[in-house]
Formats: structure tokens, C-alpha cells, sequence
């Protein structure tokens, strides 16, 4: 069975950063792309 992904946006402290990718990372169920630093979404706008 294939289900709709939802996108979500997290702003997270930096400190912080790197223990989160990794608890997400160990659910299995994300797909994570981290963006450049300064890039915008359209939809944040």
C-alpha cells in the first residue's frame, strides 16, 4: 500500500540539530533532505 506523504518544516536550535536528524532517522518512516542554509520555500512565504 502506498500513502500520501506530508512535507513538514522544523525549526530547530542548532545545538540541537544533529539529535534530532538522528531520532528521525531511527523512527524509519521519514525521508529527511536538509536544505542550504538561507534557501527559502515558497510556502513559508
Amino acid at each position: 500500500m502506498i500513502a500520501k506523504m506530508k512535507k513538514l518544516s522544523f525549526l530547530i536550535y542548532h545545538k540541537e540539530y544533529e539529535a534530532f536528524l538522528e531520532q528521525l532517522r531511527a523512527l524509519g518512516v521519514v525521508h529527511v533532505v536538509e536544505k542550504q542554509r538561507g534557501e527559502m520555500d515558497e510556502s513559508l512565504q
